[in-house]
Order: structure tokens, then sequence, then C-alpha cells
């Protein structure tokens, strides 16, 4: 039975060999276009990931306790007390490649007339 659906299948792709160019150029044009706006979406989604490790979160976070309550405010008196040791036991872990602190804080920038945060 399966023979008979193939072999009718292939007779009619060659009566209608215009059809079937057509059909296949669509089909393979469409095939072109998903492949290259799939790899872009996934190229962009790897580089915004990159992005926000690289240069707003990092892999690792250290906060002193009672921070993460207040983040929204950015609170200065929430420090690392021991920052500098707790630098250093980091940069010894095994695999660390490097290690910075970070002190995210709110200003006001004011010219007189306009006010930025």
């Amino acid at each position: 039975m399966l023979r008979y659906f193939l072999t009718l299948a292939g007779k009619n792709l060659w009566r209608h060999k215009r059809r079937t160019i057509l059909t296949f150029l669509a089909v393979a044009v469409g095939l072109y276009f998903f492949i290259i706006l799939d790899s872009l979406l996934q190229g962009l989604d790897r580089q915004s990931i990159e992005n926000l490790i690289n240069l707003e979160t990092s892999h690792l976070r250290v906060h002193a306790p009672g921070y993460w309550e207040e983040r929204e405010e950015l609170p200065l008196n929430r420090l690392l007390p021991d920052a500098e040791e707790t630098l250093a036991r980091i940069q010894e872990v095994p695999g660390v490649q490097a290690a910075a602190p970070r002190l995210f804080f709110m200003a006001q920038i004011n010219n007189g007339v306009d006010e930025l945060p």
C-alpha cells in the first residue's frame, strides 16, 4: 500500500514540474530565512546574557547581611564590614579569574535648572 502511494506521489511530482519546483523553492526560501533569523535571535540572546554578566551582575554577588531587604534604596550603611578579606578569600578559590568590589549608590545631578538621577 505504501509503495502504491509513493509511486503515485512520484508520478504527480514529475507530471507537474513547474508546481513542484515552485513549491520546493518556496520551502527552501522559508527554511533559509528561518535559519538566518533563528541564528540571529540566538546570538542576540547569548550576547545580552554575556553583557548582563560582564557589565552588570557578574557571576557572583556578595552582600552584607540585611542588604537584600533594602536593596531598592541602595543603602550605603549596609556595606561588607570586611570587604578586603572577603575579596581575598574569593580570589583564592580555584577557577576564579578576577574579582573586584563594586559599589552602587544613588545620586542627583543638578545644574540649578535641570535635575537628573
